[in-house]
């Protein structure tokens, strides 16, 4: 074959390069007893390997802080309030994923329009709310 090697590609897309991206802030709300849990965690971590200033914080809905967030974030998001305690739930930028939205290529395509921008984190924007600010 000529001597050039040609490498493989496991994945056509190059991990993210911090110097020209934003980092892309994630609240990510959910029940551990939920069927979909293991199978999210596991997208956010390949998603973490690829956009590597992904900054993810997690809520479980069934603790007292995470009832307070999901529902801080809710009102401020204008989630209707028949889905404040589906899980599982994202918000990621102005969008917010609910219950079957929340998969690999749907969490992928927000991170991708949002890591073009500098944005405020979610449980941030709770925080400027509560403290009266706007």
């Amino acid at each position: 074959l000529g001597g050039c090697c040609v490498p493989l590609l496991f994945d056509f897309e190059e991990k993210q390069q911090s110097s020209d991206k934003f980092p892309v802030h994630i609240a990510y709300i959910y029940r551990k007893d939920s069927a979909e849990f293991e199978r999210t965690l596991s997208n956010l971590e390949k998603l973490k390997q690829m956009y590597i200033l992904l900054d993810i914080k997690k809520y479980n809905l069934d603790t007292e802080n995470g009832k307070q967030v999901n529902d801080a974030l809710c009102t401020f998001f204008n989630v209707a309030e028949k889905n404040y305690n589906k899980t599982p739930k994202m918000f990621i930028g102005d969008d917010t994923l609910i219950e079957d939205q929340v998969n690999y290529d749907a969490i992928k395509m927000l991170i991708k329009r949002y890591q073009e921008n500098e944005d405020i984190a979610p449980w941030e924007r709770i925080s400027i709310v509560n403290k009266g600010e706007k």
